[in-house]
This record gives C-alpha cells, structure tokens and sequence, in this order.
C-alpha cells in the first residue's frame, strides 16, 4: 500500500514533464527515493545504530536537507526540519517505508543492526520490513496478519521470502511474548498461532538458516521472546525451552529466570540425557550456570553416556578456563569418568584446549588416567587434527610433567602411531624429539611406518621417520605386510620412491606369498609407474601381470 502510494505521489508530478527533461525527470524521482531513504535511516535509528551504517551511501543530505528547510517539500514527505538537521514526516510510518525501502534494497547490510532490531524499539521498524520483503507471497503474509483463513489456501509451504526466510522463520518471530506472558500461559496462544506452528513444524526444518539474518528458528524464537515456539517438543529436538535457549552461546539470564520461575524442569534431560547444566558447560556461560544453580539444578548430572557438565566444558574448542574452575570450586570431581572411562582432561587434549588442560592439572587431574580403550591423555592430544600447534603446547605440557610416552592402548598403538594415523607431522616431531621408541609395535606387528603408510599423502611425512630416525623399514605386520606393500596398494609413487631409496625390501612376501607388485593398486593414476620403479628396483617378475 505505502509502495503504491508514494508511486503515485512521485509519478504524477513526472506526468506533467514531457519530451526530453522526462528522462531528466526519472532519474530526479530515483535520486529522491535515495534522499528519503537516507533521512528516514537517521530519523528512525538512535544515533549510534545510524552510525554503523554511515558511509555505506555516498550521498552528502545537508545540502539537500537546507534546500527542504527553506523551501518546503514540494512532494508532501517531509514535513519539517528540525535544527539538528533531522527530517520530520508527516508520518513515522512515511519515515518507516523509506528506512525499510533502503534495507530492502540492501540486505547484507542489514547483519550490521542484528542484534538492534529485534529490540521494543525497532518492533515496528522491523514489522515493516517484514512486509515489505513478503511481498507477492501469501504464506509469509498470512502469519504477519495472523490470518488462518489465507494460510490454509496457501500451497507452497517451501517457499521463502526475500530474505531467503522459511514461514516457520517467521511465525516464530509473531507469538506472544514474555514478560507479557507467563510459561504458565503458553499454552493458551491464540488458535491461529497455534495452528500454524504445528502445522509447520511438521514439514520444515527448525535448523534452517535464512539469507538475512544467519538465524534459525531458535534464533527467532529468543530473539523474539517467543516462548512457544520454544516450547515445542518435536522429535530429535530438545527437551524444552531451556534447552533451546542455552543453545546459543552468550548470557540468558532474563529467559532462564523467567523459565525456571515458571515451572520449566531445569533438570528436564532430552533423548540424550542432556540436562541444562550440561548446555551451560558447553557454552561456557558462568551466568547461566550460576542461574540454573541458584534455581536448584544439579551440578552432578549425568548424560546417557555418563559425561557431567565437566566434561561439556572441558571439550569446548575454545579455552574457557573461568568456567571450568568455577565447576571445580563448586565440588565437581576434577577426575570424573564417564562411560567410556574418559575424563575431562582427555576431553580438553582431544579439542585441543591449553588452557583448560594445563587448569585441570594445576587442580589436580591425574595424569596418566586411561580411558576404556587405555589410551592416557598424550594418545588424545595426538589424535587432535584440527588445532595442531595447540596440541604440540598440550604434548609438551603433559611431557614435562612425566606421561608415559610409549603408553600403549588396547590395540598396541602408541601416541606416534596415533599421530601417523592422523597424518600430524608436528605431533610425530615432537614425539621423536623426547626420544619416542619408532620401533614399538602394535597387536598386529604393526610400527609406525604401517600406520603413516595407510593414510599419508606426501613422501616428506615419511621421511622424517626414514632419515632422521631409522625405523625399521622392513618390518611386517602379522600378515606379513610391509610399509611398502602398503605404498603400492594405495598408489603413492612418491612413497614408493622414498621407501625403496631408502633400503625397502622390494622382495619381500607376505603370508600369501605376495611381493609388492601384487599389492599395485589397479585404479591408481601412477600404477604403471610404480610397477616400472619395482621393475627397475630389481623385484621379482615371476609375479607381474
């Protein structure tokens, strides 16, 4: 409605040029959308929210802003101007349009006021804008008009807005709201919200993330204050509003307060056993914890696989130190096991965490702990292939305090084999550094060099085993396999050449009776070169194809 009529405002004064100013005229009419625009931004947004959108328009409004303070404005907009140069419509919602006009047409801009206009101050701000980018989509504008009437004649319930925004984005953006409604209450939300939400959530994904603000359903639903939609239970979710709202890192404190105030269980486990203590370690939120304390949570909960909020905030891949001596102090055993026998310390290594690693050992972590499979802290540090250079600092932190550095798990493998396993160059570095037993084997007969050779990529991986270390080139495992038999089943050339440059048996059988040119991978694109370095290594041909 306001699109047509500030059209229509614009377009009749252009009818009354002709000829050749009119082409003059519409670019004048795109000029003048562009100044609205502009001084509706700054008339509707407090001064530092205006603030962080300067400069992303070239346009200079004094000049122009002077011109309508003396002359008026000739189309009706404006109605004033004020002495701090700020534009008075004749209408907020006039001023409303053309801010909106302007995040319309510039959407990814508009991550700049997230976390802004969802504030009471902007509600009707972002009404507009909502409107404004459901526009010729009946099912968007159905949920912003509360109308079940048109919800129910709508077919395409996939279809998304302009902000690349499903309908259940939306409807959880338009329920009633607390502190106006009690938990108690949400059960009594209107019938069309009602309808709606179940009716949606039975068909989209509340995991969805739109184009506009980088939200899901979720993230509408705290941000919105919209306890309903929170409260959902739904199949594979969580358990209930609390849940959903320490999903999201950062302080709750006004949603857990209501919530637990309300009847919420702040003990309520989900399909995992995952209790709001446990989301709080996670986040690493010392607020949320304290909140969900003070309203009787258990600090010792477990989940189905036995882990308590310890265990959550130690596996966090950021280094949350304050909430992990916070769970401490407050009577946490610092050596707690779960299922699997894991303990905190094993968490942090694995994510690697530094800081909470080196805590839980200042505090007292036992250091040669061994989970189930009776692997200690230093197998898990080596394990870790996403922070690497965080884990060199977690090996020689747990080296210098005396780990067993050749501590064998239940299959053998040592932390080196581990760390060739992963391919961590910088972990076997530093493992041969502290003077790592190369030759230790594993339940199969399996050294190191195995383990490289079945998932490295590059011949340098390998080198610093051959050169620097001398491991034992030849050894084979318990099917008579050797590094380089392996080489060749995985069509490595590169490896090949090293291994055979530096002493590797080229004729050498396994149980089977096979050398490596069996072993030659059929689908590698280096096979017949491999099969020519064999050849030219002096292997045994009675075995080529």
């Amino acid at each position: 409605m306001y699109k047509i009529f500030f059209d229509g405002k614009l377009k009749s004064s252009r009818k009354k040029v002709v000829g050749e100013h009119q082409d003059h005229q519409i670019i004048l009419m795109g000029f003048l959308v562009k100044l609205y625009e502009i001084l509706a931004l700054k008339t509707c947004l407090n001064t530092l929210d205006f603030e962080k959108l300067r400069g992303l328009s070239d346009m200079d409004t004094d000049e122009h802003v002077s011109e309508i303070k003396k002359n008026g404005d000739k189309y009706g907009i404006i109605k004033d101007v004020t002495q701090s140069g700020e534009a008075v419509f004749y209408h907020q919602t006039f001023a409303e349009y053309f801010a909106c006009s302007w995040l319309q047409s510039n959407r990814d801009k508009i991550l700049l006021l997230r976390d802004e206009i969802f504030s009471n101050r902007y509600e009707n701000l972002r009404l507009m804008l909502d409107i404004m980018l459901a526009e010729k989509n009946p099912l968007h504008l159905a949920i912003i008009y509360k109308s079940i009437d048109h919800f129910e004649k709508s077919t395409n319930i996939n279809i998304k807005d302009a902000g690349g925004r499903t309908a259940l984005h939306l409807v959880c953006t338009y329920g009633m709201k607390h502190p106006e409604v009690l938990v108690a209450e949400i059960n009594r939300e209107e019938g069309w919200y009602l309808q709606m939400t179940n009716r949606l959530i039975e068909d989209l994904s509340v995991f969805a993330i739109d184009v506009l603000f980088k939200f899901d359903c979720l993230d509408y639903s705290i941000a919105c204050k919209c306890l309903y939609s929170l409260e959902l239970e739904h199949p594979n979710k969580y358990q209930n509003a609390l849940h959903y709202a320490l999903l999201n890192e950062g302080s709750h404190k006004d949603i857990i307060d209501l919530l637990a105030q309300n009847g919420v269980d702040v003990n309520g486990k989900d399909e995992n056993g995952t209790t709001p203590i446990h989301r709080a370690g996670a986040t690493g939120d010392i607020t949320d914890l304290e909140l969900i304390l003070k309203n009787r949570g258990e600090l010792t909960l477990l989940d189905n696989k036995g882990r308590n909020v310890l265990h959550y905030a130690a596996s966090r891949c950021t280094e949350d130190v304050p909430a992990v001596l916070f769970l401490i102090r407050n009577g946490l055993s610092i050596n707690s096991r779960d299922k699997n026998k894991k303990t905190p310390l094993h968490k942090a290594c694995h994510c690697g965490n530094f800081l909470v690693a080196e805590t839980l050992l200042k505090e007292g972590a036992q250091l040669d702990s061994v989970d189930i499979n009776n692997e200690n802290a230093l197998h898990y540090a080596t394990s870790n292939i996403f922070n690497p250079f965080d884990s060199i600092k977690i090996m020689r932190l747990l080296l210098e305090r005396g780990i067993n550095i050749n501590a064998q798990n239940n299959e053998g493998a040592t932390p080196l084999h581990l760390a060739c396993k992963y391919v961590n160059e910088l972990c076997v570095e530093e493992l041969l550094k502290n003077e790592v037993d190369v030759d230790v084997l594993d339940n199969n007969k399996e050294n190191a060099l195995h383990y490289a050779m079945k998932t490295a990529t590059e011949e340098s991986f390998v080198e610093v085993l051959l050169l620097d270390f001398k491991i034992d080139i030849n050894a084979q495992n318990k099917q008579g396999t050797t590094a380089l038999h392996l080489a060749c089943q995985r069509g490595i050339l590169e490896c090949v050449e090293i291994l055979l440059e530096n002493g590797a048996d080229v004729n050498i059988r396994d149980n089977d009776n096979k050398n490596a040119l069996c072993y030659v991978s059929n689908t590698s694109k280096d096979k017949l070169k491999i099969i020519n370095v064999l050849i030219e290594s002096g292997i045994d041909r009675d075995d080529e194809d």
